[in-house]
């Protein structure tokens, strides 16, 4: 009941009400949630633990496949807790304090854990390894609103650090979403005709008062990324919040994010040195909708008509905007 409790108190903060009390909070989870040893605040380190905080449709797995494969001093893995079935609070902890407190026992072996396990296993070898960082996407709706207060406290403690991935097209978004109902395909398309398929396939939206809802919820969450990152930064939690549209359109930005995360490695004793990065290349992986939206709605006009006058007319885009006046 407390855990539904917690998870309640954060939805209801982002919608500004005052159930989240951080006192009786920090009581609960003294009583609950074991001290770790937090480490040194200065010095370089070998290992440079990360999560990146992500929700469906952002890009993420673009994001996280570059970093991984494109850079020599990122172990970026992508979803570990994909199987929900699986995954319970308890495995949930488990998992997080082996992956960021590498003193701790690997938890039992189980094979829908496959994934995590691996990736434990991978971060703890030293043989013919560097300074490396290493991370996973952790989805906001893979139990992290339950686990959000524990969790914070081990960032702050193990020094992990957290990159929040937003987006600001929540009508794309909403375009993506549909598109991967309608055709039955996997969220990310392995083959050339897939790929055909989902681009010529097209989603009748919501209008109205529905699509105006639809497009709200995906602002909450990024809304609610909004508030868990200020958690953070009061609990003295390095962040870095990334968007989507920004980094598909100066793919440079990549060694931003790579600069933040391998900021505390000792570098030093790395035979990886920036000159050496793999060019960044988006080959493996493109945009899907990369025309206008109108392009892939049916009822576009009832689309359009709905966002007209709007919070949400920018999502029409400027050349949408300017072709209706002409």
């Amino acid at each position: 009941m407390m855990r539904l409790r917690l998870a309640l108190a954060l939805v209801l903060r982002v919608a500004g009400a005052s159930y989240y009390d951080n006192a009786s909070l920090s009581k609960h989870l003294d009583d609950v949630v074991p001290t770790f040893p937090r480490l040194p605040d200065a010095g370089l380190r070998k290992r440079s633990p990360f999560v990146v905080v992500a929700t469906q449709r952002t890009g993420s797995k673009w994001i996280m496949k570059t970093l991984r494969r494109q850079t020599c001093d990122v172990d970026a893995e992508s979803e570990l807790f994909t199987d929900n079935h699986g995954w319970d609070q308890y495995n949930h902890r488990e998992a997080i304090k082996a992956i960021f407190d590498q003193s701790l026992p690997l938890p039992a072996a189980d094979g829908r854990h496959v994934v995590a396990q691996r990736f434990i296993n991978r971060t703890r070898r030293e043989d013919g390894l560097g300074p490396v960082a290493y991370g996973f996407k952790w989805m906001l709706n893979q139990g992290m609103a339950e686990q959000w207060p524990w969790f914070l406290r081990l960032c702050a403690a193990r020094r992990v650090k957290l990159v929040f991935l937003h987006r600001r097209d929540y009508l794309r978004m909403a375009i993506s979403t549909k598109n991967l109902k309608n055709t039955a395909l996997e969220a990310h398309p392995e083959t050339e005709a897939d790929l055909e398929a989902i681009r010529h396939s097209l989603v009748h939206l919501a209008t109205g008062q529905d699509l105006l809802e639809e497009l709200g919820k995906y602002a909450a969450k990024f809304a609610l990324m909004d508030a868990y990152r200020s958690d953070a930064s009061r609990a003295g939690v390095e962040t870095y919040r990334l968007v989507y549209e920004d980094i598909a359109a100066d793919h440079t930005m990549f060694h931003d994010v790579r600069d933040f995360l391998v900021k505390d490695l000792d570098l030093a004793r790395s035979a990886c040195r920036p000159e050496r990065l793999m060019p960044l290349d988006n080959s493996t992986d493109v945009v899907i909708h990369s025309n206008r939206p109108s392009a892939y709605v049916a009822n576009w006009r009832a689309v359009e008509a709905t966002l007209r006058g709007s919070r949400y007319q920018h999502l029409l885009g400027e050349d949408e905007l300017r072709r209706r006046r002409t």
